[in-house]
């Protein structure tokens, strides 16, 4: 079942009365309208900053820059647009749909639907929904063409005005109480509340283009801060913008392009094609779609790759399994793919395809979407984990369903906060696979020694190094051999050995005698975090405020960082002391994150020390498991 593109004329169109022309002041009378509404619209569209050439953009394969509304009510039970689609945790028969004739909800998983009444929309179009299964009361976000967001606490039975009224909403993304509501022109941005929407920043673009034009949202779900987002070309605009997947660290306030968009480049993703599927899964992986093909961006977040192989010409819809963020399911052309794999998709089903929208010979038009629900009924072959149902909704409004039993050994996701490992760069070849001993036979090498804990070699400057500043205490380990990485934080490619604590670095540049380092592994592993800046505090023997990076070092942890050469050894603090789940043992400890390392606070023996950043780090890039 092909997917059709939605051009602004199917969204919005209504249908022209002809006037007849009954005499002379009847013609001058309605010329003279007609003058007035151009003239408006004219006016409207430079206010509004757009510049669309809507056939241009058809033959592009590129969506609509304005925002696909309806301000008129349709009349009576017909519908010509499908937004989105959300399914209720707390049951997954429970749905709800955005529609050009307003919100629409269904008990029975689809079969049937009824009209929610919103006194103050009234049959209204709904162009964004979310619904926070991760906030206890599962509150519904919709979103509207002028009259602002709503919400309702209690399945849709009542409803409270959040604001942000006389804005076109496009996209409605909620998380944890975390809530981003993209908004087309002409107050273009993303709006975010960190408090289910009591209070919401305005939105100051950042360095977004103004006329960007927000297809999807997707949240990183370990920090909501993380924010991405998908977007669709604009033709004849002020200026060229080909990145249509950007990523925020701070919640929108600043953005930068994912992935090389090159409009040469036959297979990556056409840049002047919309992004309408996006999903960050766990183990760092994120997924974008045009509505047909499929990409993955590779790990050193540079290129948009192929998502593998398995999958059909054509995917309309990615998401995460809710029990086992790891699994990776796709609604396409032909049925359900599940992905356990790095570059493998399997075939589940076809699943049960109805056609619960159409009405009559109206043209529908849908954006297609993918939504995973736990059923609460227990699989079939494992115990503690249950089914999980997919919903597809594909671009001319038929509903797929399936439920998803198959949990068996075959089945293996990643654990939460597993990467899972891409070797190309490498030759293949994961640099933290262990190697072989040496034999009884080898010679005696001085320069060169080999661990049997962790089935690596030390050789060379990086043991020169080792031997002199670190050994066990500072470095721990070698958990790799030596290779050549990109390091994408500093945009460089250097030769480097990861140790359980830190990484060396061989910069061949520096002058003779400096060239191995520890590297500046702590910015790498915050790279896309968010931390909150620490309030100025006056330099003592027990505290101090760095103004290089907006962080206080205290008590412990200053202590040890002062008696340690702190500043050559560790660097600048680029965290406040938090409270941190170890991807190694599971256990909660206090932290504190540092330009070349991670120290923390041992419960046992009281006492701050350097933690296993290194090992942490390739862990969750799936180079070695927990």
């Amino acid at each position: 079942m092909p997917l059709t593109e939605t051009t602004p004329e199917e969204k919005s169109a209504t249908k022209a009365k002809v006037y007849p022309r009954k005499n002379k002041f009847g013609r001058y009378f309605f010329g003279l309208l007609a003058l007035l509404f151009i003239g408006g619209l004219a006016t409207l569209g430079l206010w509004a900053g757009q510049n669309v050439n809507q056939e241009e953009l058809s033959k592009l394969g590129g969506i609509s820059a304005t925002t696909p509304v309806s301000l008129t009510p349709l009349s009576q039970g017909e519908l010509q647009q499908v937004y989105d689609l959300v399914a209720d945790p707390a049951d997954y028969q429970v749905l709800f749909v955005a529609t050009s004739n307003g919100l629409r909800r269904s008990g029975d998983g689809g079969q049937t639907w009824t009209d929610v009444e919103i006194s103050e929309l009234k049959g209204q179009a709904i162009t964004g929904l979310a619904l926070d299964g991760e906030d206890p009361e599962r509150p519904i976000y919709i979103g509207t063409s002028g009259s602002g967001l709503f919400k309702s606490g209690d399945g849709g039975k009542t409803w409270t005005n959040l604001g942000l009224k006389n804005r076109n909403i496009q996209v409605v993304a909620a998380y944890k109480s975390a809530v981003y509501v993209a908004v087309s022109s002409p107050f273009a941005g993303i709006y975010h509340s960190s408090d289910a929407g009591k209070t919401f920043q305005p939105s100051d673009m950042g360095n977004l283009p103004p006329e960007i034009n927000i297809q999807t949202i997707a949240i990183d779900p370990d920090n909501p801060l993380n924010l991405y987002i998908g977007t669709a070309f604009i033709s004849g605009k002020r200026t060229t913008d080909y990145g249509r997947v950007k990523v925020s660290s701070d919640g929108g306030r600043t953005w930068k392009d994912l992935g090389n968009w090159d409009l040469n480049n036959s297979k990556g993703p056409d840049p002047r094609k919309a992004i309408i599927v996006l999903i960050y899964a766990p183990g760092d992986r994120l997924y974008a779609g045009d509505g047909n093909q499929l990409f993955r961006l590779s790990p050193d977040r540079t290129v948009w790759q192929s998502a593998g192989t398995g999958l059909p010409d054509t995917v309309y819809g990615v998401a995460s399994d809710p029990q086992l963020p790891g699994i990776v399911y796709a609604a396409t052309r032909d049925g359900f793919y599940r992905n356990t794999g790095i570059q493998e998709w399997q075939k589940l089903d076809e699943g049960k395809i109805s056609t619960p929208f159409n009405n009559g010979n109206l043209t529908l038009k849908a954006l297609p979407n993918l939504v995973s629900v736990n059923t609460h009924s227990n699989a079939i072959s494992i115990n503690g984990l249950n089914t999980t149902y997919l919903y597809g909704l594909d671009s001319e409004g038929r509903l797929s369903g399936f439920e998803n039993r198959d949990f068996g050994k075959t089945v293996v996701a990643p654990v939460p906060g597993f990467k899972e490992p891409d070797f190309t760069p490498y030759n293949g070849v994961n640099p933290a696979a262990g190697v072989d001993p040496p034999t009884p036979d080898t010679p005696p090498d001085p320069g060169k020694t080999y661990f049997s804990e962790t089935k690596h070699y030390l050789a060379g400057g990086f043991k020169t190094y080792w031997d002199k500043y670190g050994s066990l205490s500072a470095f721990g380990y070698p958990i790799t051999e030596e290779f050549s990485e990109f390091i994408a934080t500093q945009n460089v490619t250097r030769t480097v050995q990861y140790f359980e604590r830190v990484r060396l670095d061989y910069d061949a540049a520096a002058k003779p005698g400096q060239e191995v380092s520890v590297g500046l592994l702590g910015r790498d592993a915050v790279a896309l975090k968010y931390y909150v800046p620490g309030r100025f505090i006056p330099n003592t023997k027990d505290q101090a405020y760095f103004p290089q990076t907006k962080h206080t070092l205290r008590l412990g942890f200053y202590q040890f960082w002062d008696r340690n050469n702190g500043l050559v050894r560790f660097g600048y603090p680029l965290s406040e002391e938090l409270d941190e789940k170890s991807v190694i043992d599971g256990k909660v400890g206090t932290v504190q994150y540092f330009e070349r390392v991670k120290l923390e606070f041992n419960k046992e023996s009281k006492q701050v020390q350097i933690g296993n950043l290194g090992r942490e780090f390739l862990v969750r890039r799936g180079w070695l498991r927990p």
